[in-house]
């Protein structure tokens, strides 16, 4: 649903595709959304292995809650205004491979994100964000 003027929606999306425990691909670039990106009650994401929310409006954290999706392969959720530290759990997820963050205002220490086991990824983009700290 890409570029679908989704700004009436609300904060009540990821409650409705949650309720969508065979979704495998979430993909809402340019929607107009706006606001933080909240958290589901209880995450139902069993499927989901691509989300893509780029070019937003959010203003909010990383959503931990994608922590707790294990089947994730690729997330992207640049050109926002996250905020806030970049979770380390994000290195430690099984079957990530793409992970866009370009863009926000992200912090985060290079070196302890990097210490993490980042077992198959393939792409990493933390461009743009607060970073600091040595490659090591």
């Amino acid at each position: 649903m890409d570029y679908v003027n989704l700004s009436s929606v609300g904060s009540e999306w990821v409650e409705v595709l949650n309720k969508l425990p065979i979704l495998t691909e979430l993909r809402l670039d340019g929607c107009s959304l706006s606001g933080s990106i909240p958290s589901p009650s209880f995450v139902n994401f069993t499927s989901l292995r691509v989300i893509s929310i780029n070019w937003n409006q959010f203003i909010s954290m990383f959503p931990e809650w994608l922590l707790n999706v294990s089947s994730l392969g690729s997330i992207d959720i640049r050109y926002n205004q996250l905020h806030g530290r970049i979770p380390l759990g994000l290195g430690e997820l099984l079957n990530l491979q793409h992970l866009d963050l370009f863009g926000n205002y992200l912090e985060g220490n290079i070196s302890q994100l990097l210490r993490k086991s980042w077992k198959k990824i393939e792409f990493l983009n933390l461009g743009e964000n607060d970073l600091h700290g040595k490659f090591s």
